[in-house]
This record gives C-alpha cells, sequence and structure tokens, in this order.
C-alpha cells in the first residue's frame, strides 16, 4: 500500500476525518469513470433485457477508466452501485459487478446510466467486502460474482438510511434520499476540505472507525473527494448526537490494522490485481503493475452491526425482499 501520512485532523460534530497525504500519489494514467461518460468515452448498460448484479461498460477511448467500488450509476431500469473497484482497459467491453440501489423501479428511464454526484455511504459500501472476507475466510474463490450475495444486506442499509435521515423515496432509491438531505450534505461536506497532497482518508463516526480510501494518484483523489465525503457525511448524519471523538492515536491504529490486514488474491474483471483485505478490518485492494489504484477499508460486520445507528437493529427482519425475487 502506498506509503501514508495522517494530516491534522478535521471534525464536525459526529464526524472526524484524518486526511491522508503521500509522497508518491502521481501518474496512474487513468481516467474516472463520472469523467469518462461526460466525454462520451464511457457507456454502461443494462446486460440484455437487464439483470440485477451486473452491468455492461464499454470504454470506447484510449485510456483506461477507474470505477470506484460505492459509485452510484443512475438511470436505466434501476440506480446501480459498483461493488468493487475495477480498472477498465481501454477499448474494452467489460461486465462489472453492481448492486441495485432503488428496489421500487424496473423500467427503463434512459438507455443509458449517468453517474451521481453522490457516492454511496461506507456502511452500504462494506456489506460487499464482509462478503468477499466470508468467502476468503471460507477457502473460496471471492470472484465479482459473489458481490450479489450481499445484496440484502445493501438494500437494508439503504432502508435504514431512509428511517434514520426521514428521507424516505418513492422507489426506495439511495440517490433521491440522499438529494433530500442534500442542503445537510453539502453544508457538512465544506467542513472536510481536500488538503493539498492528500491520497485519501480515514474517518470516524463518534470514537468508532468508519472508513478508509486511498486513491493511488493525487490528481484524481482531487476529483472525487467531494462525492467520497457526501458518502461519509450521509452516515454521519444518522449518528447525530454521538459527541465522543476518537482517541489521538485512532487513525494510526486504523492505518496499521489496513496495513497488517491479510491480503487473499481475488479473481476480478478488468486490468491489474485484486486483493480482499480480512483480519481486523474488511476491504478491497485493487493495484495495477504494483501500484496502489485503490483501497478501501471498513470494520468488521460485528462492530458496525453491535452498533447500529438509528433504526438498524440486531436480528431485525429484512426491509426488502431477497435478490432471487429482482431478476429482469
Amino acid at each position: 500500500m502506498t506509503m501514508l501520512f495522517p494530516a491534522a485532523l478535521q471534525r464536525h460534530e459526529s464526524l472526524t476525518v484524518y486526511p491522508l497525504l503521500s509522497l508518491d500519489g502521481d501518474g496512474l494514467g487513468c481516467v474516472l469513470l463520472p469523467d469518462a461518460i461526460r466525454a462520451g468515452t464511457l457507456r454502461i448498460t443494462e446486460v440484455g433485457q437487464g439483470t440485477v448484479p451486473e452491468l455492461i461498460a464499454i470504454n470506447t477511448g484510449d485510456t483506461d477508466v477507474l470505477v470506484l467500488d460505492g459509485e452510484q450509476l443512475i438511470g436505466a431500469k434501476q440506480n446501480r452501485m459498483a461493488s468493487r473497484s475495477i480498472l477498465l482497459p481501454a477499448h474494452s467491453e467489460t461486465k462489472i459487478p453492481v448492486n441495485c440501489m432503488e428496489h421500487g423501479r424496473w423500467h427503463h428511464v434512459s438507455p443509458e446510466f449517468a453517474p451521481s454526484k453522490y457516492h454511496s455511504p461506507p456502511r452500504a459500501r462494506g456489506r460487499n467486502r464482509s462478503t468477499e472476507r466470508s468467502y476468503v475466510e471460507a477457502g473460496l474463490a471471492a470472484g465479482p460474482a459473489v458481490l450479489r450475495d450481499a445484496q440484502g444486506a445493501v438494500w437494508d442499509e439503504i432502508a435504514y438510511v431512509a428511517d434514520d435521515l426521514g428521507a424516505h423515496s418513492g422507489t426506495q432509491a439511495l440517490n433521491e434520499s440522499m438529494q433530500r438531505r442534500e442542503e445537510d450534505l453539502r453544508a457538512w461536506a465544506g467542513r472536510f476540505p481536500a488538503v493539498h497532497g492528500q491520497v485519501g482518508m480515514a474517518a470516524f463516526v463518534g470514537g468508532r472507525p468508519l472508513a478508509l480510501d486511498v486513491v493511488g494518484d493525487r490528481g484524481l483523489y482531487a476529483s472525487v473527494h467531494d462525492r467520497l465525503i457526501g458518502g461519509y457525511v450521509l452516515d454521519a448524519l444518522r449518528a447525530q448526537g454521538e459527541t465522543a471523538g476518537p482517541e489521538p492515536d485512532a487513525a494510526e491504529r486504523f492505518l496499521s490494522s489496513v496495513r497488517g490486514a491479510t491480503r487473499t488474491e481475488a479473481p476480478t474483471v478488468g486490468r491489474g490485481a485484486y486483493r480482499v483485505l480480512s483480519g481486523a478490518v474488511v476491504g478491497g485492494e485493487l493495484e495495477d503493475d504494483g501500484r496502489t489504484v485503490h483501497v478501501s477499508a471498513f470494520p468488521p460486520d460485528e462492530e458496525t452491526v453491535a452498533r447500529p445507528y438509528g433504526a438498524a437493529r440486531i436480528g431485525s427482519e429484512p426491509p426488502l425482499p431477497p435478490p432471487s425475487r429482482r431478476r429482469g
């Protein structure tokens, strides 16, 4: 993993963020998904008549495209979320794994997907990483297809977000729930500006780790920072009223947990090598030619579920039907 240095913390109410700096975060030579879509060199569409856990990504450009886990894709038959970080080669067509993020719609509103200005919240993203870990710990290959097993837990998180924030959507779409709290998201996000040399961040809600994201290129990170922090803020809004902050060495301990995690290579699509992180954290790491492309890490499920926000309850019935009923 890229050598990282935590900078001075940024804090607002329940959310504390440590910007992560690097001396060698330049030159990955790829572009981000939203920029490629806006440039017209990347198209993302349904697979045939539509299947919930996969989409087709067609990169007609001369440059590789980085799809970050948690990237929301809006439109087509229903909104989705990229469920793993993937590097799409130039001039390629790739099936990418996704989660459904809009339970109440299964009809076209557009032929292709558009990017959202909001990244998905860490608690939803972490469900995919926990699913990968369960396969690795069972001695099984954690390829992209296993991520469909996380769909029920992702739906739970979407429902809990709406309940906790009083931001329900007619089609149970996470993006719409975030739009309903846009004023709060914008106000909070302004308290966590990107700093010079930043390639990532480690965040805490109250005194507990929330997530870590690192992109191995300072320029790319600067482009994605505002979207990433929006997802972090959403989970923090669910925990308003928590006044305790992290301990002084919390960022270093979280970083040590990520550095010391067990890394297990897993089958993937696109360029580069993908590894599942397990141990004191759950996460994913994408590398290409020996360079860090993206690392995401989250506290293990048992830590998150044991301390639910608002409406989240241990042992509650899933608020939404299982994935098997949502195939097109």
